[in-house]
């Protein structure tokens, strides 16, 4: 159901009362909850345990097709600068309430910016700037 904006008032309050309104500690239930009859589409997640920040080299450059997708013309013709790929993929692996151990990828921009800032920070040091990203 679509509603009015919810602001970021007293340290965002109304959104923390809709996000944090099912809080789930067992990935297993969540993972079933998402599906008919209850089709939950909106949870928490929290993880009983970190077990590790993991990080793998991926590749260094965009895939041709996304390469593609970057050079087309935008809607009014701006100049359109394309942004580097960041050549690593960044993983953590917890544990839910049941022991249940997972690999889950870090798939948000915040974590290129990070990859990004660490590694001006570090002088353009790869192995330095990861360091720090951990």
């Amino acid at each position: 159901m679509v509603s009015e904006r919810l602001n970021t008032n007293h340290n965002w309050a109304e959104r923390k009362k809709i996000c944090l309104q099912k809080v789930y500690t067992n990935l297993t239930q969540l993972i079933e909850d998402s599906k008919a009859p209850h089709n939950v589409s909106l949870a928490t997640f929290k993880p009983t345990k970190i077990l590790s920040f993991e990080i793998e080299k991926d590749e260094s450059d965009w895939k041709p097709v996304w390469q593609a997708l970057q050079q087309q013309q935008t809607l009014f013709d701006e100049p359109k600068d394309n942004f580097p790929k960041v050549p690593y993929k960044f993983y953590y692996r917890f544990e839910d309430d049941a022991k249940r151990e997972s690999r889950l990828m870090i798939e948000d921009w915040e974590i290129g910016a990070l990859y990004w800032n660490c590694l001006r920070d570090a002088q353009n040091d790869e192995r330095r700037a990861l360091e720090k990203c951990a």
